[in-house]
């Protein structure tokens, strides 16, 4: 049984938890963005995509599974967020740390994380970075 429950809606859309029973992802859709925002949301969908694709077999990162002008499925990462998880342990800073040189490595940069609910306290006890809308990849350096 397939269930889809809304975790957030904005100006730039709708983002919605989908569960096949089998697989989690998320699924964020631009087609509910305000009229005068939808080109910014689509863009923003783009660059995610672009960035998801950039990190394709990093763990601890999404895997973009499907995008579209409007839509992107991403896949779940379990974990808690990083305000609720509340590491002390110094090896989940390293994680985060080696995770984010992983990220600039690919030629991406997250952009938001400084936003705690952004960063995840796996179920491992490592980091895992979510939300990539506003993230940038870049062929180059710069």
């Amino acid at each position: 049984m397939s269930t889809k429950r809304l975790l957030k809606k904005d100006l730039f859309g709708e983002v919605w938890l989908q569960d096949s029973g089998t697989e989690a992802s998320i699924l964020r859709d631009t087609r509910s963005a305000r009229w005068w925002l939808k080109w910014l949301a689509r863009w923003l969908l783009r660059r995610e995509a672009a960035g998801l694709a950039a990190l394709e077999g990093i763990d601890g990162v999404p895997v973009l599974m499907r995008y579209d002008k409007d839509r992107l499925t991403r896949s779940y990462v379990a974990g808690d967020p990083m305000h609720v998880g509340k590491p002390s342990d110094n090896a989940y800073f390293l994680s985060a740390a080696r995770l984010l040189r992983r990220l600039h490595r690919a030629g991406v940069v997250h952009n938001d994380l400084a936003t705690e609910p952004n960063l995840l306290v796996r179920d491992n006890g490592g980091a895992g970075f979510i939300d990539f809308q506003l993230a940038w990849h870049s062929r180059g350096r710069g």
